[in-house]
C-alpha cells in the first residue's frame, strides 16, 4: 500500500494560534485563499509523495533517522508574511522562519540526496523554510492581500526550538487534509513509532 507522506515539524501552539489569527485577517481580504487551520500548520521539510508503506517504515525511516541524528536541536524566530512566487500574483501564502535555517538547509540537502536513491524526485524550487498559511485557489492579482502581505513582511511572532522531526502520512478528504505523524526522529538521537 502506498501512503502520501512528508517530513516536516510542528509548530509551538501558540504560535499556530496568532498565525491563525492572522490567516482569519487576511480571509477577510481574498476569499479565492483556501487558508490552513492553525492545528494542520507545520514546516515541511521535503514532500516525499505517494510512497510504499514498506518503503517508508524500512528503508526511508533509517535515512531519516541518520541525517536526523547529525543534528541537535534547532532554533527558530517565526518573521514575516510573503507569498510564492511573488505578493503580487500570490499562489501560496506564509509565514517565515529565521534562526537555525542554514543547518535545516544542510538536514534539506542530505535528505534530498538520499531519497533520491529511493526514486523520490529532487525538488527544482530553492528550499525555502516556511509555515504555509494558504493556497491561492486562482492564479490572480489580489490588491488587498498583496498590500497587507507588505505590511505584515517584517511583524516577528514569536520563537521556539525543535528537538524533533516527524515523518506523516497526510489523507486528503473533502473536508482538507488530515495528518498523522507516524515516526519521531530525535535530533541528536533515535526515533520513536508512534
Amino acid at each position: 500500500m502506498k501512503l502520501r507522506s512528508f517530513i516536516a515539524f510542528d509548530i509551538p501552539r501558540t504560535l499556530a494560534d496568532e498565525l491563525g489569527a492572522v490567516s482569519r485577517e487576511l480571509s477577510r481580504l481574498e476569499p479565492r485563499v483556501r487558508w490552513v487551520a492553525p492545528e494542520n500548520m507545520h514546516v515541511t521539510i521535503k514532500f516525499l509523495g505517494n510512497v510504499e508503506e514498506g518503503l517508508i517504515k524500512g528503508e526511508i525511516s533509517d535515512l531519516i533517522e541518520e541525517v536526523a541524528s547529525l543534528s541537535g536541536r534547532l532554533s527558530f524566530v517565526s518573521r514575516g508574511i510573503g507569498a510564492f512566487p511573488n505578493p503580487k500574483y500570490p499562489r501560496v501564502v506564509w509565514a517565515g522562519l529565521e534562526g537555525d535555517v542554514g543547518l535545516l538547509g544542510e538536514m534539506y540537502q542530505k535528505l534530498e540526496e538520499g531519497l533520491s536513491h529511493f526514486g523520490i524526485k529532487k525538488e527544482e524550487e530553492r528550499f525555502v523554510p516556511h509555515i504555509t498559511l494558504g493556497r491561492v485557489r486562482d492564479f490572480v492579482k489580489a490588491p488587498l492581500l498583496t498590500q497587507k502581505i507588505d505590511e505584515l513582511s517584517q511583524k516577528e511572532f514569536g520563537g521556539f526550538e525543535i528537538s524533533y522531526i516527524l515523518l506523516y502520512k497526510s489523507l486528503l478528504t473533502r473536508d482538507g487534509p488530515i495528518y498523522t505523524p507516524i515516526v519521531r526522529f530525535n535530533l541528536g538521537g533515535r526515533k520513536d513509532i508512534l
